[in-house]
């Protein structure tokens, strides 16, 4: 798999599990950890529309992440976060919530370069035919098998729609749907071991984020581990592109030597 297509996966999976992330903690803060945001916003003011808001925010931000999660509708995904993110990161600025705009700009600059590589999916939206937006996006023509993707999005759905329940059962149905997202990707056969290695790292960190909560619970401060394994992920895909740049240019070197020969 060409470093191109690999870039697409890791920040579709990395956006979309702190955009899901995001938006499920603020239905059930007690149960649902996330990666950034504030975990309750009902401490940080009671006003009326300043709670409806972010539960708007809320709720795009479960729809958006859960698309970008599934690979197969990841340009849906795309264009619904980008003006979201914007407007999340200018919030954010103005409300004073410390590091939390920086993290946003960065996800901001890793949205716009997935905007590039689904250039031709987003032309599609200013054609006559714009049913053909999925046909021309990367993602939707490398995971043509939808059935599981889609039991993960239902799954999404059916967490909001209990979290009134409060409870273990939202941990158990957001780790299912992580579990399938994370079986979903292994459609595409041609994954180096590195990208094998990247995408058990995302099971890992997403699991243990959604799951935060309970495992500082049973062991203090253990959901911390999600911050060495980020780094680690980091590194491990910084070395696979410079691993696959040269690998291209032997390729290509052993081409040209048997044209010249």
């Amino acid at each position: 798999m060409s470093s191109k297509y690999i870039t697409l996966i890791m920040i579709y999976l990395a956006t979309g599990i702190i955009y899901l992330t995001a938006g499920l903690s603020k239905f059930s803060p007690g149960n649902i950890g996330n990666l950034i945001g504030p975990v309750d916003y009902r401490k940080i003011s009671d006003s009326t529309v300043f709670l409806l808001f972010m539960q708007g925010i809320a709720v795009l931000q479960v729809v958006v992440g859960a698309l970008l999660l599934s690979q197969r509708y990841s340009v849906f995904g795309l264009i619904m976060v980008l003006p979201m993110s914007l407007g999340i990161l200018i919030f954010t600025i103005v409300a004073g919530f410390g590091l939390t705009p920086i993290i946003n700009l960065l996800l901001l600059l890793l949205l716009l370069y997935a905007f590039y590589l689904e250039k031709e999916a987003i032309r599609q939206l200013f054609r006559k035919d714009r049913k053909g937006i999925l046909f021309k996006s990367p993602s939707f023509q490398q995971f043509p098998e939808r059935l599981v993707p889609n039991i993960a999005l239902i799954l999404i759905g059916l967490t909001v729609l209990v979290s009134f329940l409060d409870n273990i059962v939202l941990n158990i149905l957001t780790t299912t749907a992580l579990l399938l997202f994370t079986i979903n990707l292994f459609q595409r056969k041609d994954y180096i071991f590195a990208d094998k290695i990247l995408i058990f790292l995302f099971l890992m960190i997403s699991s243990i984020t959604v799951n935060g909560m309970l495992i500082n619970k049973m062991i203090a401060k253990g959901f911390y581990v999600v911050f060495l394994l980020i780094p680690m992920g980091i590194l491990i895909y910084l070395f696979r592109l410079v691993y696959w740049k040269f690998s291209e240019k032997n390729v290509q070197d052993r081409q040209n030597q048997v044209k010249e020969g």
